[in-house]
């Protein structure tokens, strides 16, 4: 038999459904002897009718501190305070001020790249692509190289993925914001990041140097909203994002006959795709949206 001693017997947990399986079930199954000694508990003696009560205030005390300090970090957040352990990827701490951020100008002007190229019409995957090909470091790999440890050291050297560049376009940080309360955790027991929505979201502007305006900021959320991915053939037109289907109101993807030719390219409906009893099956031809969006720009200028 094995034999398992603590001091205190909220050391083995403070959630009273998993404790109490520990003891009833699983310790007699396994051949555990369970010994908890400032209160007295041995599972070879039997287990006594208060201990489930002990459980029940051991749950109580770590749900008590969990509220605590989410009351501490709510309060901070509040203050204007960044709530985030490290900075963004572009900045650095201020050594005169912990809270404050500065621009840590080699990795801003990888921030400011990425931003240009989604200005003119890349797509994340296009700019991780991009990125890789130049043998841009990520990340992790940066922070690492600075002397700023947070994860091991990727397999892959200057592996950028479209997750990351996309993270990087969606932060308002980067316009001198300190955006806080985005994400949170279920419970003092579930830790799982649940994403708050924008709404409940606490923004302060200009509490740091910023390293996009604004403009070019809001400019690339509008294009994020009507994202153009490119087909097999690696086109993306223009008019990607920006066409809906006149019978549902969904939006028409952008595709390509089997022979990838531009003049075969086509929208077809988004919602007819994924379900055939929501739309009927129509296209139309991408160059057949160019001649009329063509004599629409005639007829207005002329």
């Amino acid at each position: 038999m094995e034999n398992l001693i603590v001091k205190d017997h909220s050391r083995l947990g403070r959630n009273r459904l998993v404790v109490g399986q520990l003891l009833e079930e699983k310790f007699d199954r396994l051949g555990v002897r369970y010994i908890a000694i400032m209160d007295n508990i041995d599972t070879a003696k039997g287990i006594s009718d208060i201990v489930p009560m002990q459980d029940l205030f051991n749950e109580w005390h770590a749900k008590n501190t969990s509220q605590k300090v989410r009351n501490v970090f709510r309060n901070k957040g509040m203050s204007g305070i960044p709530l985030t352990t490290n900075s963004p990827f572009g900045y650095c701490k201020d050594p005169d001020s912990p809270k404050a951020w500065m621009i840590d100008e080699p990795a801003a002007e990888i921030v400011r790249q990425i931003f240009t190229w989604c200005v003119s019409g890349l797509g994340p995957t296009q700019i991780a692509k991009r990125l890789k090909a130049a043998q841009v470091p990520t990340p992790t790999e940066y922070w690492n190289r600075i002397g700023r440890k947070c994860t091991h050291p990727p397999e892959r050297p200057c592996n950028w993925c479209s997750a990351t560049v996309a993270d990087i376009l969606d932060r308002q940080e980067y316009c001198g914001d300190t955006v806080n309360f985005r994400s949170t955790t279920k419970s003092f027991k579930n830790k799982k990041k649940v994403e708050r929505p924008r709404e409940d979201w606490r923004i302060f502007e200009n509490t740091h140097p910023a390293i996009i305006d604004r403009e070019t900021f809001a400019l690339v959320q509008d294009l994020r909203q009507h994202r153009r991915r490119p087909t097999k053939t690696g086109f993306v037109s223009m008019f990607s994002g920006l066409l809906y289907c006149a019978n549902c109101g969904a939006k028409l993807y952008y595709g390509s006959t089997n022979n990838y030719k531009r003049e075969g390219a086509f929208f077809f409906c988004s919602a007819y795709r994924k379900d055939t009893d929501l739309c009927s099956a129509h296209y139309i031809r991408e160059k057949v949206v160019s001649e009329m969006v063509l004599e629409d720009m005639r007829r207005v200028f002329t």
